[in-house]
């Protein structure tokens, strides 16, 4: 039986679905772009976009990999790190749900996270915070 481990870093993708395009103009986002943020930047913009509520799902490039390879049946793994948070929390039993079998580093700062806006047109705006280091 083949198994697959994949090392990278553990993200959480937060994804909101915009009414309009004010949001991006309040947080002079250009439309359709991905930038890099720091943590508060990011949290400024969760907080901003609360009340319109979003979806989690686990995320990274190599765990994205591994999490669909655990769906389609194949023993899979992910080494990564994590907050000690209820972002890395989600991460975890979402990894772990798929059927992941997860080799975590706790570590003592916020799990990362990539804010993903999708406005009215369904032009998507990706921001990341990158936290996650192992």
């Amino acid at each position: 039986m083949r198994r697959v481990l994949g090392i990278g870093n553990a993200l959480v993708d937060v994804t909101t679905i915009l009414e309009d395009d004010l949001t991006l103009r309040r947080f002079s986002l250009p439309k359709g772009s991905m930038q890099l943020v720091d943590q508060g930047k990011s949290e400024m913009i969760r907080a901003g976009t609360a009340d319109l509520g979003n979806s989690l799902a686990s995320g990274g490039s190599a765990a994205n990999t591994i999490h669909g390879l655990a769906k389609l049946g194949i023993r899979s793994g992910f080494i990564g790190s994590i907050g000690k948070d209820k972002t890395g929390d989600f991460f975890e039993n979402d990894m772990s749900n798929a059927g992941v079998t997860t080799m975590l580093y706790h570590r003592d700062s916020p799990t990362g996270t990539a804010v993903v806006l999708i406005s009215p047109d369904c032009e998507r705006m990706k921001r990341k915070s990158l936290l996650s280091r192992f």
